[in-house]
This record gives structure tokens, C-alpha cells and sequence, in this order.
């Protein structure tokens, strides 16, 4: 079988393997721009359209592959592990040379139909829909902790400005500065651990 140049595995599943049992020979929809919608509004009574804000819409993604197993029995098992992809969001995940690692959140839009070839090898098509239709890079974690907050006394009475809470000037207890690599802003995912 001849592989595709990247790596890709969805949800957990390998749909790429370096003894080539498993090979993904065919994705479209992964570098392209996700479809653009337009949102323009014909003017009344008068040529054209008026003008609006255009946005992406979801990305939709179409991978193709082959799976061939020593036993029939690993071949219909391969069959089931893909069958059973879709009902939740799933990571798609591609890993090539020349870009690393990209992700996309996705959900299959079409499971698979297996055209067997014998009862060793089968081939696949899937329709994955990615609602949001940015790809990410490798997750990227930075770490702060929240101000350390001891007993005072409380304000002091008459005032007296400027005043002073225990905070450095130019410090910020619990911030912290995330560099975004893409080429599209988003909105960050925070993850608490405590």
C-alpha cells in the first residue's frame, strides 16, 4: 500500500501505522480554508446586495484509507473500532514533517461502509464535520498560581492615596501570557488543576 505523507488518527484510533496494515491514502478538506459564509442580503428594488460580515462555516473533512489484518477476525475488529467513532466530539489528529502537529475537533458526519476486498482487507471512506474550522497546534500549557492572600488589618482609616493593596506595581497576581503561533485568533481553553 502506498501511504498518505502525514500521520492521522481519530479519536485514539491509529488510521496510520508504520508496518502499513492501516494507511490513509486520501484527505481532502484539511487544507483548504473551511467554506466561507457570505450572509449578503439583496437590495430592495436595486442591483446588488448589501454588504455584511463574512464568516467561516464548519470544515468538512473526507479521509479515505485501506486496512489489511493477518486474521479476518482483526479485520472485522478493525471494521467495529472505526464503526464506532462519531457520536462525540473526537480529536483529529495529523502529524506531518513540514507543519507538525495539527488537531481539529470533529464528529463523523458519515461513518464508514468497509468495501471488503477479500476477508483480510477492506477500504474505507469517512465524512468527519469539524463545527469549529480552525486547526490547532500542539496544546500549549503555561502555569501561574493565584495571589497568596494573608491576614491584615483591613483598611485604615483616614485614607491616604495612592493606595497600597501589597501588589507591586506592575504585577498582576494569577496572570499569565499564552503566544498564540496560528494565523486566526480564538478563544483560549482553560484547565484548572487543583
Amino acid at each position: 500500500m502506498t501511504a498518505h505523507p502525514n500521520m492521522h488518527a481519530l479519536g485514539g484510533v491509529v488510521l496510520d501505522t508504520v508496518d502499513a496494515s492501516r494507511v490513509v491514502t486520501k484527505v481532502t478538506g484539511l487544507d483548504g480554508s473551511a467554506q466561507i459564509r457570505q450572509g449578503l442580503e439583496d437590495k430592495a428594488q436595486q442591483n446588488g446586495q448589501w454588504d455584511a460580515q463574512p464568516f467561516y462555516g464548519a470544515r468538512v473533512i473526507q479521509v479515505e484509507g485501506v486496512i489489511e489484518e493477518a486474521t479476518p477476525e482483526a479485520a472485522n475488529a478493525a471494521a467495529d473500532e472505526l464503526r464506532s467513532l462519531g457520536l462525540l466530539l473526537s480529536d483529529f489528529v495529523v502529524e506531518s514533517q513540514g507543519r507538525g502537529v495539527r488537531t481539529a475537533q470533529v464528529r463523523v458526519q458519515a461513518g464508514i461502509e468497509p468495501e471488503w476486498m477479500g476477508d483480510l482487507s477492506f477500504t474505507y471512506v469517512m465524512t468527519l464535520v469539524a463545527p469549529d474550522p480552525l486547526l490547532y497546534g500542539p496544546v500549549a500549557f503555561g502555569q501561574t498560581s493565584l495571589a497568596s492572600s494573608g491576614g491584615g488589618t483591613g483598611l485604615v482609616y483616614p485614607l491616604a492615596y495612592p493606595l497600597d493593596y501589597g501588589v507591586p506595581p506592575g504585577v498582576t497576581p494569577g496572570a499569565i501570557t499564552v503566544g498564540n503561533n496560528g494565523t486566526a485568533s480564538y478563544f483560549p481553553r482553560l484547565r484548572i488543576d487543583g
